[in-house]
Formats: C-alpha cells, sequence, structure tokens
C-alpha cells in the first residue's frame, strides 16, 4: 500500500545568510542547533551558500528565536538592505500607510522611514523579496523612487540583463554581416 507524504500544514520556509562558516562542523554546529528549536520541522545549511534553509511552524518560533540560535552559536546572521530615496516627500499618514504596504510583503522583515531626508531603510530575505516587487508597490501607492543602494542581487540581474543584451546585440550585427 503505498503512503502519501503528509504535508506540514501552516508551516514557512526561511532562508538566513551566515557569516563566519569555515567547515563541515560549523555547518553541523548550526543544524543541530536550529533542530532544537520547538517549531523547527526542518533545517539545511550550506557552507558554499553560507545559507541556512528553515521549514518552521510560525506560531512556534519567530525568525528573530532562530537568528538568536545561530549567533548563539558564534555566527552571525547578515540581514539585506536597501535604501530607497523617494522622489516626493510623503505626508506623515502616507508614511504610516508605507510602512504597512512594505511590511506586508512576505519576506520583509522590517521597514524604517526618514521623513527628512524622504528615505526607506528596509530589511528583506533575500530569497523572497526583490527590489521590483518593492518598487511596484511603492509605483502602487504613486511614489515614485529618485535613488536606491544595497541592492546587490538587483545589480547581478540588471548586470546579466545588460549581457544579454549586449550579445543579442552582437548576434543580429553578426545576422546582419554573413
Amino acid at each position: 500500500m503505498a503512503q502519501k507524504a503528509v504535508r506540514q500544514e501552516n508551516t514557512e520556509h526561511l532562508s538566513l545568510k551566515i557569516e563566519g562558516m569555515h567547515c563541515a562542523s560549523c555547518v553541523a554546529t548550526i543544524e543541530k542547533t536550529l533542530l532544537s528549536k520547538d517549531g523547527v520541522i526542518k533545517a539545511s545549511v550550506s557552507l558554499l551558500d553560507e545559507k541556512a534553509v528553515v521549514e518552521y511552524k510560525p506560531d512556534s518560533v519567530t525568525r528573530t528565536d532562530l537568528e538568536k540560535a545561530v549567533d548563539s552559536t558564534g555566527y552571525r546572521v547578515r540581514r539585506a538592505m536597501m535604501t530607497i530615496t523617494l522622489s516626493s516627500e510623503p505626508t506623515d499618514a502616507q508614511w504610516t500607510q508605507i510602512t504597512k504596504s512594505l511590511n506586508a510583503i512576505p519576506g520583509v522583515i522590517s521597514t524604517k522611514c526618514y521623513p527628512e531626508t524622504k528615505r526607506l531603510l528596509i530589511e528583506y530575505d533575500e530569497d523572497l523579496v526583490t527590489f521590483k516587487i518593492v518598487r511596484k508597490t511603492l509605483k502602487n501607492m504613486n511614489f515614485e523612487i529618485e535613488a536606491s543602494e544595497g541592492i546587490e542581487g538587483d545589480r547581478e540581474s540588471l548586470a546579466r540583463e545588460r549581457e544579454i543584451r549586449f550579445y543579442s546585440t552582437l548576434l543580429v550585427f553578426s545576422i546582419i554581416l554573413t
């Protein structure tokens, strides 16, 4: 008789960038610590990616609890951050709405507003949130982005897009010349 895999209800996945790992022992220590937390179903740590992927029950354990568990082993969790400058200055009510809307995006950890400089500081999970998602959310609220900083993953994708355009242009010229 075949058994069906039982899917865990009400679970979430989380990835944590971890700094300071050097060997397989480091990986084992972090995995063991994460798995010892109540509510953690599965934990997988990659030395090459310097990342831990955790499946957990959010009603039993929080992201902060998992980060503290990693910190207790002597390693650091690195959070991705992006800084966005808006082109126009929102009112106080609009700042509140911006914060609520951005924090509602799955993977956004926190949003801090700095009205005097028209800036937003967003902590986020790189596997779940991209600059495009944040930009679209702000655009839906009728705000344009003047400048942005600290978006490594998106810089990589932009560089990849430029490279694709470059090689596409070369291909077109090669076809024309032959």
